[in-house]
């Protein structure tokens, strides 16, 4: 009771800083949040130095953290922003052979050419979608079949109504 005493006050706090926050506004950020609570307990969001290590980095942390930087600023990884600094879903990488899975690449560049953040990637990957037959999840064909998920991401994220 105390700990969710304590976070309802420190929500008060931030949401006093903003003048007219609109209840959709909080109700659409506490969704995000779940999503990426989420995301978290199914697949792991890795720090930097996690991410470093699974590529087989022995490298010392700080130049280990680099390496995952570097990765996300030439568009090879996606990240979550979280509490001012990025964490890596887990899904993204096969751990079997330690490397960041082909399609990653292509993803960040589609969303990029779209005009897609790549937190909201993040976010449609994990989330049912009626493209799917099954209406299943983008990251649930990942592995399977890498090429619908691109032709899905392509036909999603370019719709204009």
């Amino acid at each position: 009771m105390a700990r969710e005493r304590s976070a309802l006050d420190q929500l008060s706090d931030a949401m006093a800083r903003f003048s007219a926050l609109p209840p959709a506004t909080a109700r659409a950020a506490q969704a995000t949040e779940n999503a990426i609570r989420a995301i978290d307990r199914e697949f792991d969001l890795l720090t930097s130095v996690q991410v470093a290590e699974l590529l087989g980095s022995s490298s010392k942390p700080e130049a280990a953290r680099s390496l995952a930087n570097d990765m996300r600023g030439r568009g090879e990884l996606l990240y979550v922003r979280r509490l001012n600094k990025y964490l890596y879903p887990g899904f993204q990488f096969d751990r079997s052979v330690g490397r960041v899975r082909s399609i990653v690449k292509s993803l960040v560049q589609l969303a990029k050419a779209s005009g897609w953040d790549v937190e909201d990637v993040v976010l449609w990957l994990c989330s049912p979608t009626t493209y799917f037959e099954d209406e299943s999840r983008p990251v649930d064909h990942v592995d399977s079949d890498p090429d619908q998920v691109l032709e899905i991401a392509q036909r999603a994220w370019d719709v204009e109504w």
